[in-house]
């Protein structure tokens, strides 16, 4: 939080940032943004429910269709609505075939979300999931 020396808390810091003019250009902003971005991308999509499901939609549509959550990337989708929507974070599922209906019925049984690859920011989550 060196950047915004005022704030007590990374989404006061987050808040200040986004509410500034020109921080997309200014690297050493990016440079502290990308890991708390990604971790809180990765809580998101991992432990943000409704009902057992994830709360984002596409996730849902993907996890529900047996996908894996594989990969969350920075800066994924830099379109204004990406920044508005999600700070440009965007994510990959990945489609194992011969996992498609385990996971599609483990997801919709009990809320279980396969994972595939080694982000580690999808593995933090999940082992807080674990925790919860």
């Amino acid at each position: 939080m060196d950047l915004v020396p005022e704030a007590t808390t990374w989404t006061m810091a987050l808040k200040h940032i986004m509410d500034s003019r020109g921080w997309t250009s200014d690297q050493p902003t990016l440079s502290a943004m990308e890991p708390v971005v990604l971790a809180l991308g990765a809580h998101y999509l991992v432990n943000v429910k409704r009902s057992n499901c994830a709360f984002d939609p596409v996730a849902n549509f993907h996890l529900r269709n047996g996908a894996c959550l594989h990969r969350v990337n920075w800066r994924g989708n830099s379109s204004y609505s990406g920044l508005r929507q999600s700070l440009e974070l965007m994510c990959n599922y990945n489609y194992v075939l011969d996992r498609i209906e385990h996971n599609n019925e483990r997801y919709v049984r009990d809320g279980t979300i396969a994972v595939s690859g080694d982000d580690p920011y999808i593995a933090r989550a999940m082992a807080l999931n674990a925790k919860l």
